[in-house]
């Protein structure tokens, strides 16, 4: 669990680095196109608001107004950076959950022997970021292989790991989807 915690990190980091950037960018690259575009707005309001206060005479000589209008931006900066990282962890937690569920599904690709397969398996479990799979064809971790569903979706995936079962013929794989499965 702990290697999966740090995943959900690293999805959180580089939305993180993205609102570091500039306020907004991280929304963005989290796909809340919404959310980013209006923190966008804000922070450049407020920066121009900003900017326009400091030459005018009237704030300059107001010290606590211009103080408070001051501290908005780096406090809509530093929301951004938070709200970005958390809403990409959280996004990552949501598609990882696993739901038992048993659907057979065609897997191709290259085994641990260097030799092409077609098999039909069945799942274990199934997230929108990924499946169990319960098949005969011994594979290796890091090797990427084709998922076709029951409806005939298609998608690249890539073995995270494998065991051996009780059964000699039976292997666990798991497998990482290169794009998380849509709903239907």
């Amino acid at each position: 669990m702990a290697d999966l915690k740090n995943s959900y990190r690293m999805y959180g980091k580089a939305a993180a680095k993205q609102s570091l950037c500039f306020p907004g960018l991280g929304q963005l690259y989290n796909k809340h196109y919404a959310k980013g575009m209006i923190v966008i707005g804000v922070f450049t309001f407020a920066t121009a608001f900003l900017v326009l206060a400091c030459f005018h005479s009237k704030a300059r000589n107001n010290a606590l107004g211009l103080l408070i209008l001051a501290s908005l931006p780096p406090i809509i900066w530093m929301i951004s950076v938070l709200e970005a990282y958390c809403s990409a962890v959280e996004e990552r937690r949501a598609n990882a959950r696993r739901h038992a569920t048993q659907v057979l599904i065609k897997v191709r690709g290259i085994d641990s022997h260097a030799r092409p397969f077609e098999e039909v398996a069945v799942s274990k479990n199934l997230s929108g970021r990924g499946a169990c799979l319960i098949m005969s064809t011994e594979l290796r971790e890091g090797t990427d292989v084709w998922l076709e569903f029951e409806r005939k979706t298609r998608s690249l995936a890539r073995v995270v790991w494998t065991r051996q079962t009780t059964n000699r013929n039976e292997h666990l794989v798991g497998v990482e989807l290169q794009k998380p499965l849509k709903a239907r």
